[in-house]
């Protein structure tokens, strides 16, 4: 008996063994799974800080062409600007040319027209004069009648010239307003 106190002695010496055994390969699986997962999880942070470093150089970079962009909106805007208030100065000095134009050319062009008025008034008065008068007057009276139809066609010559010239001062005046513009 003693021989099988022993032998059981040693069977629960080596199940004590076994169970402290097995518990101890448990916790050498259990902390090989948590290296394998640390060495996993290690890669994958590694992974993410590279990423992050790209991704923080692509933001450098972004923002870098932000703040130019930035910049060009900036001088553009203030550009524009400039050009608005220029355009502005010009429009203002070209519409008080224009009103001066218009003060100037005004009382010119209503003395063109009473001369035309005048000049028609001629015409009307030479036409009655060679379609009513003419069969009735004598032969003295056609000298004086020859006189006037050329006094007519001088004043009707003077008027074209003065319209003529009137005419190139205006077109002057007008062309070299819209060149300024």
């Amino acid at each position: 008996m003693d021989s099988f106190q022993k032998w059981n002695a040693t069977v629960e010496a080596y199940s004590k063994v076994h169970k402290k055994v097995t518990k101890s390969l448990a916790l050498v699986q259990a902390l090989q799974e948590q290296l394998n997962s640390c060495k996993t999880v290690e890669k994958d942070v590694k992974a993410l800080k590279a990423k992050f470093k790209d991704a923080e150089k692509e933001d450098w970079a972004f923002e870098a062409k932000r703040v130019e962009l930035q910049v060009k909106v900036e001088q553009l805007e203030k550009s524009k600007k400039n050009l608005e208030a220029e355009k502005e100065v010009k429009c203002t000095e070209a519409e008080k040319e224009l009103e001066t134009l218009n003060t100037q050319i005004a009382p010119r062009l209503q003395e063109l027209e009473r001369a035309e008025q005048r000049l028609s008034e001629k015409f009307s008065e030479v036409e009655y004069i060679q379609k009513r008068r003419i069969p009735e007057v004598s032969a003295s009276k056609e000298a004086l009648l020859d006189r006037l139809v050329n006094k007519q066609l001088e004043l009707i010559e003077k008027v074209e010239q003065y319209d003529r010239l009137l005419s190139n001062k205006l077109y002057h005046i007008l062309g070299s307003e819209d060149r300024s513009l």
